[in-house]
């Protein structure tokens, strides 16, 4: 799957309920927004499985 920027907040509507209705379950690592650069790094040498994404400490 993968993501173009051209997409409506329907057609995102439409993609989540499809997830939902076929069960795909997402994989996420969480960095803090100083580790930006390990998460990139993790994701070029393959050591993180799913997606990473970056969050500030009052995200839990």
């Amino acid at each position: 799957m993968r993501s173009v920027e051209a997409n409506t907040r329907a057609d995102g509507r439409e993609l989540l309920a499809e997830a939902e209705r076929i069960g795909i379950e997402v994989h996420a690592v969480r960095f803090p927004f100083d580790a930006a650069d390990r998460a990139l790094d993790d994701l070029r040498a393959g050591r993180s499985a799913g997606a990473a994404v970056l969050v500030d400490g009052s995200w839990r």
